[in-house]
């Protein structure tokens, strides 16, 4: 499973939830209950996240998650439905985007 720190990346993705989708992800992720009640809020953060990466002169990828199928990929590959398996989710596609080795 690709972590950020298993390489000095060029690119970071940030798991990323649809406004239709909210309620639906949260009801699938284990920590839905700690989200900010709004998706509104939980964009603003995301945004805030996004650019701070961007800051640190990082390609940014919003990787979007489906709530039909996020859990079915997190039990693949062997995560959580929670940070954990968000965290994953992104850096997987980012790496098969841009490559594992990325220095």
């Amino acid at each position: 499973m690709t972590k950020i720190s298993d390489y000095n990346p060029r690119a970071a993705g940030i798991a990323w939830i649809r406004e239709e989708d909210y309620a639906a992800c949260l009801a699938v992720f284990e920590d839905g209950k700690k989200f900010f009640p709004s998706w509104k809020q939980w964009n603003e953060s995301a945004e805030k996240a996004e650019a701070d990466l961007k800051g640190q002169g990082l390609i940014v990828e919003r990787v979007y998650i489906d709530p039909d199928t996020f859990s079915d990929w997190c039990r693949a590959n062997g995560v959580n439905t929670g940070r954990q398996g968000r965290g994953h989710f992104a850096g997987d596609f980012v790496a098969k985007k841009y490559g594992r080795n990325q220095s």
